[in-house]
Formats: structure tokens, C-alpha cells, sequence
């Protein structure tokens, strides 16, 4: 049996390569919007907007001084009002406030408060190893072409792939101090300046840079006036290199103490596998689960069947998602709701806003390996790459709240949902962990929730 499980595991090992490969479940929570507010007419309007990159655990961002410092660009019978980062929703806004900024360098580090993101990984490696010609390259930033008018502009990041050209010494066309540029084929847009140019590793190679050549105007669109973004020179769209990036983060005195995460040694694309040695290796690993499979049924009964596949789906799909999970991976249910097996784990049951069942097992070993993993947890929500447990309604927001084991039970936290969480009627604040008992009811949204825990969990109070 032994022989078996090593065979299943030097398998998957093989299939899925020995070098990491891109992860947007981090370039999303490394990101964040940078939108201004303005007044004309004695109405609100937005529009000029930016990206930041995260890069500190209390609320430190990095992004393009020119994305900051924009009222000389402005119309004279247009009010400036400010700097905000919208965070889940256009209702909730956090305000922004200059630590540091270089002209020379168009770099700028604001302090967001009330920000809680998981902060971006800066390489550290040698120029060579970190990137190179040929190299893949990731921009992740808010494009205005993912935006509508207004309030309907996007809060989800955009990523474009490319392809390094090569790496040269160069200037802004505004001007500016000297320095490494990487010259790179994925496309950038107004909006995504300020954003990260990340290689395969999810690492911070360079700060992407498209800058303005003109003012600033009040346009009319679909849905009422809003401010329009200067036009941008064409070709002028460009990544610095994190070299000259690292610099300042490390000898500028307001910027020492940010406690900056980096990573050094090489980082390796992904090599898939030729086909031939694929469907080889594919096939050695049905015939190594099947057998398995049989040998575990022969020892213990045809009963413990279900067990077996089920624990192997698990590790699949990343820890699994529990009995009763669609082969799409969602945890909404056309089925009726089973009773959950006592020792398997927590299990939340009930109906979304179409009066589909939903099922959602947390299996005891999941929520321990899950504890120690990216994201401290086993995260539910809407999204397929951002989240753990998909949930398919509109009013759960892409990673809404993550639910974590605990040594006398489990608690669930709001990870910034749109539409919020509640424990018993009661609203979860924001990052605040809420203890879960069995009976206790959870509100996802609209999505309500009745959890069932594992044999000897006590029930609420």
C-alpha cells in the first residue's frame, strides 16, 4: 500500500512540474484601486484613477507619483476633492494620505488606512535570474477599458501577459532620473499605472508606467458627466525595474521601517510536459489510484469505498470542497441536502436566493492544512480562482469570508464582502473573527446558512 500511495504521489509531482506558475488569486489581494473625487456643477464626479501595489501588512502602497499629484492637469471649474481607494464597494472609500514621492523616479508610497491586504513579494534575485528576454511577464492593474461610467467603473483588476524584450537604461518622457526599464509585450492601458509587472512566481519585477501628455477635461457619457484621463503619447507605456524600486524602499528614511517582503533564488516558468510523456504519466497514475482503490476495498469492505474517493478528490481540488460538491466545483447543490457524516467535519447547509440548495462540507483535515496555507483558511465566494468553496449568487462577493479552525471549534471572518456577513442576525465586522457553533446560523449575502459541526462540538449558548 505503501508503494501505491508513493507511485500516486511521485505522479502528481510530475504532472504538475517543479516550478510555480502565475496565481491570480494573489495578484488580485496584492492591488488596489487608486480613484480621485472631484465637484462640478455641485455634483460628485470621478474619474482619473490608478493602481497601487501593496506592500506592507498595515496599509502601505506603492504606485506612480503622477497618479497623486494631479491638479495642475485639472481644469479650472472642476473641484478637487481628494484621494480614496473604494474597497469592496463604491460606499466604502479609505483615505489616502502622501508618506513619501519622487519626481526623478515618478514613485510614490501612500499609507491607505483601514487597508488590510495581503502585501506583494518583491524579487530579490540576480538581474538575470529574475527576468530576462523571453521571460513571461504579468501586468495586473484597473484599466479604463474595464470601466463603465461612474459608479459602474470596475473593482476587479485586469492582467495582461507578455513577453520581455529586453532591458534598458532610459527616462520617463516627462523625464526624470535615470534607470532600468524592462521593455515587455503585455499591454497597458491608462489605469494600470502604478501597477506591478509581476514574473511567474507572483513576484514584483518592475512598476508599470503610462503617463499623461495632456490636461485633464469633463466629458459626457452614458451615464452623466464624469472626468476624462488625459490622452497618453503612443508608445510611451513602460515598466521600471524593481532595482531601482528597492533602492529607495531600503535608504529613504521614511521608508525604512515598512517592513517590505522579498524573495531571491530563480524563478523557473513552468515547463508543461511533452504530450507523449503526458498521456504516459496520466496513465500510470489511473492504474496506480485504481489499484488503490481495489486494495483498499479488499481490506476494508465495499463501505469504505466512498471515503476513498471522496479523500482523493479532496486532494485534487485543492483540499476539496466536501461531499456534495458539482463536478464544476461549486457548492450550490440541484440535489436535496444529506445529512453530514458526524466526523467528516462542519458542514453549512440551506438555500440561495433562487431556492437552490446549498451544501458546503469543511473537512477537519482541509481546515487544518488550509490554516497553514496562502490564505490562513478555507476561503468561500463567487469566484472560482479567488476562492475555496464557490457559492454561485450575486450577492456573495468574489472571496467573501473565510472560515478558519480553532483548537475548541471554528470562526468565520468578512474578508471586505460587498454585501456582508452575519452570525445569528448579527453583522461580522470586517477581519474580525467570529466563533461558530453548531446551530449557529451564517448569512452569506442573501445566502443564509445553518451549520451542523462534527461529533463532540458543543452547541452555542
Amino acid at each position: 500500500m505503501r508503494r501505491l500511495c508513493a507511485s500516486l504521489l511521485t505522479t502528481a509531482a510530475l504532472l504538475s512540474g517543479c516550478a510555480q506558475g502565475f496565481d491570480m488569486r494573489r495578484a488580485d489581494q496584492g492591488v488596489v484601486r487608486l480613484q480621485h473625487l472631484f465637484e462640478a456643477g455641485g455634483k460628485d464626479l470621478m474619474g482619473l484613477h490608478g493602481t497601487a501595489v501593496v506592500i506592507s501588512d498595515d496599509g502601505h502602497v506603492l504606485t506612480n507619483r503622477h497618479l497623486v499629484f494631479i491638479k495642475d492637469r485639472l481644469p479650472k471649474n472642476l473641484k478637487y476633492k481628494g484621494l480614496f481607494v473604494p474597497m469592496g464597494s463604491w460606499n466604502r472609500r479609505l483615505q489616502v494620505k502622501v508618506v513619501w514621492s519622487s519626481k526623478a523616479l515618478n514613485l510614490a508610497v501612500l499609507k491607505v488606512d483601514g487597508l488590510r491586504r495581503r502585501p506583494m513579494v518583491f524579487s530579490t534575485a540576480a538581474d538575470t535570474d529574475r527576468i530576462g528576454a523571453g521571460s513571461i511577464v504579468f501586468s495586473v492593474g484597473f484599466p479604463g477599458s474595464g470601466d463603465g461610467v461612474g459608479d459602474s467603473a470596475s473593482l476587479v483588476p485586469v492582467v495582461t501577459e507578455g513577453k520581455v524584450n529586453k532591458l534598458t537604461a532610459g527616462r520617463g518622457v516627462q523625464g526624470g532620473a535615470e534607470r532600468l526599464l524592462v521593455q515587455h509585450s503585455a499591454f497597458l492601458q491608462r489605469g494600470a499605472s502604478g501597477g506591478p509587472l509581476l514574473n511567474t512566481c507572483n513576484q514584483v519585477v518592475g512598476i508599470n508606467i503610462v503617463e499623461p501628455s495632456a490636461k485633464a477635461q469633463v466629458a459626457s457619457g452614458p451615464g452623466g458627466p464624469f472626468v476624462a484621463p488625459a490622452s497618453a503619447i503612443a508608445g510611451t507605456a513602460y515598466s521600471p525595474h524593481v532595482s531601482s524600486i528597492l533602492a529607495q524602499l531600503k535608504t529613504v528614511p521614511e521608508l525604512k521601517d515598512i517592513p517590505i517582503r522579498t524573495a531571491g533564488g530563480k524563478c523557473l516558468p513552468p515547463s508543461p510536459l511533452p504530450l507523449e510523456m503526458f498521456v504516459v504519466v496520466a496513465a500510470l497514475g489511473a492504474i496506480a489510484l485504481l489499484s488503490m482503490i481495489l486494495a483498499l476495498v479488499r481490506r476494508r469492505g465495499t463501505g469504505e469505498l466512498s471515503k476513498v474517493v471522496g479523500t482523493y478528490s479532496q486532494l485534487i481540488r485543492r483540499g476539496g470542497s466536501g461531499g456534495g460538491v458539482g463536478p464544476d466545483g461549486r457548492a450550490r447543490l440541484g440535489a436535496p441536502v444529506a445529512a453530514a457524516p458526524a466526523e467528516n467535519g462542519w458542514l453549512f447547509t440551506g438555500m440561495d436566493q433562487e431556492g437552490n440548495p446549498v451544501r458546503i462540507l469543511f473537512g477537519l483535515n482541509e481546515l487544518s492544512s488550509a490554516g497553514s496555507g496562502e490564505d490562513g483558511g478555507v476561503v468561500i465566494g463567487r469566484s472560482h480562482a479567488l476562492a475555496v468553496k464557490v457559492v454561485d449568487d450575486q450577492s456573495i462577493s468574489r472571496r467573501h469570508a473565510r472560515v478558519v479552525q480553532q483548537e475548541d471549534g471554528i470562526t468565520i471572518e468578512d474578508l471586505n464582502s460587498t454585501y456582508g456577513t452575519k452570525v445569528n442576525g448579527e453583522p461580522v465586522e470586517t477581519y474580525t473573527a467570529v466563533p461558530l457553533s453548531p446551530g449557529d446560523r451564517v448569512s452569506l449575502g442573501d445566502v443564509h446558512l445553518d451549520v451542523a459541526g462534527p461529533a463532540g462540538a458543543k452547541d452555542g449558548d
